[in-house]
């Protein structure tokens, strides 16, 4: 399985095959990336506020947020569940997400839910 992301609309899917380019809410069809294939580490992208599960750092081009892509690794994939009341990411991680690098600036404020 890879994530492909849509530059125009900001959609985030896991799918084995590329998937259809037709009817992107963005307008007309959709512009799709390969991420990298899905994995075991929480990465997100401090400018297009993207989530992913993903083996190792994802790909940056094609930021829907413009240019590159900027990941923060925030930790392993686990089942606890964590909410950052400043830019609004939730994560399922083995412990507490790291928190630097929110989005919305400075540190993410993790929440264990």
């Amino acid at each position: 399985m890879k994530n492909y992301m849509c530059k125009k609309c900001k959609t985030l899917i896991q799918s084995a095959s590329q998937p259809r380019i037709s009817n992107c809410p963005g307008g007309g069809s959709h512009q799709w990336t390969d991420l990298g294939n899905v994995g075991s580490e929480n990465y997100q992208c401090r400018k297009c506020e993207a989530m992913l599960q993903s083996q190792g750092q994802p790909k940056i081009s094609n930021c829907p947020g413009n240019g590159s892509h900027q990941w923060t690794k925030l930790g392993n994939v686990g089942s606890e569940n964590y909410q950052c009341g400043k830019c609004g990411a939730m994560v399922q991680s083995q412990g507490q997400p790291k928190i630097s690098n929110c989005p919305r600036g400075g540190s993410h404020q993790w929440t264990k839910l």
